[in-house]
């Protein structure tokens, strides 16, 4: 995940199947920033069955936040 010179790195990543979903089967997300400390961020998200509201998937991400280091040849430009 970037977003204009910020890179987010995943340092845990963590996914829980509950039940499969069919091919072509609808359903919803729902995800979440939990918390910020200083450089890192956790995001959860749930995957559900449109129809019946059934539970498929819990992911959970712990994220820390960097920027690219310069070149050094475009700094000393």
């Amino acid at each position: 995940m970037s977003v204009e010179g910020i890179i987010k790195v995943s340092v845990h990543y963590d996914i829980s199947y509950f039940s499969p979903a069919k091919l072509h089967e609808e359903v919803e997300l729902d995800g979440r920033v939990v918390e910020q400390k200083g450089k890192m961020t956790a995001v959860t998200v749930e995957i559900r069955k449109k129809d019946s509201g059934e539970l498929v998937a819990i992911g959970r991400q712990w994220m820390s936040t960097t920027r690219p280091k310069k070149d050094q040849a475009s700094s000393k430009l």
